[in-house]
């Protein structure tokens, strides 16, 4: 358990000594280190986490010499094809977590440092993202973090590149496809309606819709409509999310701050519309929680850059000095509080402890 903590307190502390003006010139040197350090973290863990045993026997099960296999594998074809390069070149399951964490990892370090302080972005992500999601559901992780260079590609309005991460975040978990709407709501939101602009939107969500429509009998679906929907309404079908409702009051309330806050965030018209799109998406989410629990505890992770966004930038809207220090530390104790009360109080926290490498266990 110790090895949570000195993580917090490493990222913390650093976050505090780099306020030192003679130490700043080390950000960079410092930030490359750990995201490094959190790649072998979250890479070499052994049999831990919640979802281990089952991505373990996944990956056990792939035949090298059936690649029809493949094609009709329950997982989407991302995760597929990458978990069977990984066992055709001869490589264990070591380098597979590890190779995923590589991808997670930089991915979360490279939107964060775009965006705001990089250490006070990782105190807001390591609790729920680093150390819960990214240990726990490696895949839909895998997709999060691909979504989070997709959002990074929209709000500098490179297209291809955010379709192309949305895309490739849904090879990996068919949720992250919702994402791909964004673009064309935002569209048909210009007041202005080009109908050019219009049009393509229109075009792209049919698109969408036609592929939902053919894909909803295949097994990937059904298994997640089980899983998400049908199953999260019962606990003893599904394993019920507790701490579900504190979770999603994490994920929302910045989000309901943006809306309060949102012309003063941004300067560029764009980017607020963006964040004020994807700020509703968020909240109207949330109130399918009492119907499908599992559903919206589960995707609500997606948004998890509404949190590094908005409450990153928060304090920097107020120009006094103390004032802005005075929400930067109201922040940190918030996510210290909440990192405190889950790995003191979590259900699952046996699948987190005690934490281990494959080091110590070949």
């Amino acid at each position: 358990m110790e090895i949570y903590y000195i993580n917090y307190l490493l990222i913390i502390s650093i976050y505090f000594l780099l306020k030192i003006k003679s130490l700043s010139n080390l950000e960079n040197t410092l930030y490359y280190a750990i995201c490094f350090y959190f790649i072998i973290f979250v890479g070499a863990r052994y049999e831990v986490g919640g979802d281990w045993f089952v991505y373990l026997k996944n990956f056990n099960n792939i035949d090298v010499d059936n690649f029809s296999a493949l094609i009709t594998s329950r997982n989407e074809i991302g995760y597929s094809l990458f978990s069977y390069l990984i066992k055709f070149f001869g490589l264990n399951f070591f380098y597979f977590n590890l190779s995923l964490s590589i991808i997670v990892i930089t991915s979360v370090f490279y939107f964060v440092k775009k965006n705001i302080n990089p250490f006070f972005g990782l105190i807001i992500i390591y609790p729920l993202f680093i150390v819960v999601f990214s240990m726990g559901f490696v895949r839909q992780a895998i997709a999060c973090s691909l979504i989070l260079i997709s959002i990074y590609n929209l709000e500098n309005k490179k297209i291809l590149r955010y379709y192309f991460f949305v895309l490739l975040a849904a090879s990996f978990h068919i949720s992250a496809l919702l994402f791909i709407i964004i673009h064309s709501i935002i569209k048909i939101s210009n007041l202005k309606f080009n109908l050019k602009e219009t049009l393509q939107a229109l075009i792209i969500i049919l698109i969408m819709i036609i592929i939902f429509y053919f894909a909803y009998n295949t097994l990937i679906i059904k298994n997640l409509v089980y899983a998400y929907l049908k199953g999260g309404r019962d606990a003893i079908q599904y394993d019920y999310p507790a701490g579900a409702i504190v979770r999603i009051f994490i994920a929302i309330s910045p989000a309901f701050l943006y809306i309060l806050i949102r012309n003063y965030v941004f300067d560029d018209p764009y980017k607020r519309k963006l964040y004020l799109i994807l700020s509703c998406l968020c909240i109207f989410i949330s109130l399918f929680f009492i119907q499908f629990p599992v559903f919206v505890d589960r995707y609500l992770y997606y948004f998890i850059f509404l949190q590094i966004i908005i409450f990153g930038r928060f304090p920097h809207l107020f120009l006094n000095k103390n004032l802005r220090n005075s929400f930067e530390y109201i922040i940190i104790a918030y996510y210290l509080i909440i990192f405190l009360v889950w790995i003191n109080y979590a259900d699952h926290i046996r699948w987190w402890i005690p934490y281990s490498t494959f080091t110590n266990n070949v």
